[in-house]
């Protein structure tokens, strides 16, 4: 008994050497983490005092071959058996009221339910019919399935059910299936292509997330919505068709997908959420329907091939990143309408060489335009306009800008080293040049200031005026 820690019918730890091991009777359950990680446990005698089997209560056991579940036990948590890999039955004892198994997999008692593959088993796995639910994680871990068909009739696929299947490479999914849950086949690096049964409506988040061998993948017509990372890290994705009915994207929903060249957005689309193609270093062109109102920060931020963005002309605003370090983009219009540039939204757009600020434009977030070498030419046809620190900042190529005839102020750093910057036209309507605004524009010779402008010691350090302005 010394091996065991057992308060109240609850067995916390089992802290022996292994081997085949012998519950005590009296045991009523088998508690969160009780045998976690016994790599030399290699068999289990369950008493039929038990009736639950926690949370992880086996997980990490990579020696055990085979349990056997007695008729006492009422509830065992979806993740009982996880990362067993040697695990290859899983057996109930016919009187039990709530569980069955069939070739060593675990069911409800009916058999309409899926609720447990064991780890060990390899190759292909065909789940028989009558099943309707794969329940939350029935499969996760299961290392050494490669193929799963499943059955007409089964309308459901639980959350994390597939998830780690790491050698899987083809699941047959009958139109039946109207839902799929979060995270159901992340990481099953080795999956090629899934099609997504015409009548699921969501792809849920982290669905297809990191499945880097995924190529092909046809979403159906019934989808309206696809959720946060639901095909990021897919790798090897090259082109993704979405079609009519398809309006929310979700945040980072085809981040980091190296591989993607082309993606088609349909007019039902509402809104673009942050970091959806963040990442997408082999896009080139994408155009966002005017259906579209919302786009977040970060969207297209290091998509370095890319050189062509159709912007709608319902947005509000650009967010921050939305374009950081988008090297090759050339030119980008700025629908009149957009009333604020997020922060960093086109730094290091190094191919970027002129922009237009539309009327609409009330503010531009610190470093928009910072680093975007190649700038050479600014131009805010808006009266009124917040600029915050750094928006112009390391533009080296940067000659001419005509600011808004209302800005109040030039904050920190604005100009910093524009160092082709050779004049500037202040409006009369600026009271404050902050510290360092023109520092280390090394070409500026014309300033023409306001009357009534307040000029800090150094806004001009490092430049032909220095400190005599």
């Amino acid at each position: 008994m010394t091996d065991f820690l057992i308060e109240n019918g609850l067995l916390i730890k089992y802290s022996g050497t292994g081997g085949d091991v012998i519950i005590p009777d009296g045991v009523t359950e088998i508690g969160f983490r009780a045998f976690h990680g016994c790599q030399t446990l290699t068999g289990i005698r369950i008493p039929e005092s038990v009736l639950v089997i926690g949370k992880d209560a086996f997980a990490g056991c990579t020696a055990l071959k085979s349990i056997r579940i007695p008729d006492s036990v009422k509830s065992i948590s979806d993740s009982s058996f996880v990362w067993c890999t040697a695990l290859t039955d899983i057996f109930v004892s016919a009187g039990n009221p709530v569980y069955s198994d069939a070739d060593g997999v675990l069911y409800n008692k009916d058999k309409s339910a899926l609720l447990c593959c064991p780890g060990g088993k390899q190759g292909e796995f065909v789940i028989p019919a009558g099943v309707s639910v794969i329940g939350k994680g029935a499969l996760k871990y299961c290392t050494g399935l490669t193929s799963v068909k499943i059955p007409d009739g089964v309308t459901a696929i639980g959350k994390d059910a597939f998830v780690n299947c790491t050698a899987l490479t083809s699941v047959a999914a009958p139109e039946s299936i109207a839902e799929i849950g979060k995270n159901a086949f992340a990481r099953c690096y080795a999956l090629k292509q899934f099609r997504i049964p015409n009548g699921v409506k969501v792809i849920e988040k982290d669905m297809f997330s990191r499945c880097k061998s995924l190529s092909d993948i046809v979403i159906p017509n019934s989808v309206t919505s696809i959720g946060n990372r639901a095909f990021g890290h897919c790798t090897a994705l090259t082109e993704v068709n979405l079609p009519d009915g398809v309006s929310f994207l979700g945040e980072g929903a085809f981040e980091h997908c190296t591989a993607l060249k082309k993606i088609v957005i349909p007019d039902s689309m509402r809104k673009i959420s942050h970091d959806v193609f963040r990442g997408c270093s082999a896009l080139i062109s994408c155009y966002i329907p005017q259906s579209v109102t919302y786009i977040g920060y970060g969207v297209w931020k290091d998509c370095s091939m890319l050189s062509s963005v159709t912007l709608p002309d319902r947005i509000s605003f650009i967010g921050g990143c939305a374009f950081y370090n988008c090297s090759a983009l050339t030119s980008i219009r700025i629908p009149n309408g957009v009333d604020y540039i997020g922060y960093a939204a086109f730094e290091k757009c190094a191919s970027l060489t002129s922009i237009i600020i539309p009327p609409s434009v009330t503010s531009v977030g610190c470093s928009a335009f910072c680093d975007c070498i190649r700038l050479t030419n600014v131009n805010f046809l808006s009266r009124k306009t917040f600029l915050e620190w750094g928006v112009f900042e390391n533009c080296i190529a940067l000659r001419r800008v005509t600011l808004p005839k209302n800005l109040y102020r030039i904050r920190s750093y604005t100009f910093r080293n524009c160092r082709s910057l050779t004049s500037i036209t202040i409006p009369d309507s600026v009271t404050d040049i902050d510290y360092g605004a023109f520092a280390g524009c090394v070409s500026l010779r014309d300033v023409r200031l306001p009357q009534n402008v307040s000029v800090h010691t150094d806004a001009f350090a490092d430049t032909p005026f220095g400190r005599t302005i």
